[in-house]
């Protein structure tokens, strides 16, 4: 089975159960101070700490968020979830996800534009030859 298969079945494995599972462990960590460890989330909710619950997690939380405007915030480096206890926290949140953004979207700019070594016209033909197979 390839990712997107996997990751497709599991984020249709989603319930509204899980959902209300992570709202309510959620709702005992109001405001950034009371911030919530994401392994403690998914064991929380899922009994076990894998790959597969972590990402069923993070597919809730985003979806949360979202289309239900649920306000989940999370800070790097602080280290776990969070509900925002005033709209202060959410900004401060929503901030953060900004500059993440505009900083995944200048190093994928510069990826478009860096130098790469030069490839030589015979090198071109044999991989158009090779292409062709």
């Amino acid at each position: 089975m390839n990712p997107k298969d996997f990751y497709d079945r599991l984020i249709a494995s989603i319930t509204e159960i899980d959902k209300r599972r992570i709202a309510r462990l959620l709702s005992q960590h109001v405001g950034k101070a009371n911030a919530v460890k994401k392994a403690t989330i998914v064991a929380a909710a899922f009994g076990q700490v894998n790959d597969s619950t972590e990402r069923k997690t993070r597919e809730i939380i985003a979806d949360m968020v979202t289309n239900d405007h649920f306000p989940i915030c999370a800070l790097s480096g602080k280290g776990g979830y969070y509900l925002a206890a005033d709209h202060d926290e959410a900004l401060e949140s929503a901030r953060e996800l900004e500059g993440r953004a505009t900083e995944a979207n200048a190093r994928a700019k510069a990826l478009r534009m860096c130098n790469l070594p030069a490839v030589l016209p015979e090198e071109r033909a044999q991989k158009a030859q090779l292409s062709m197979l």
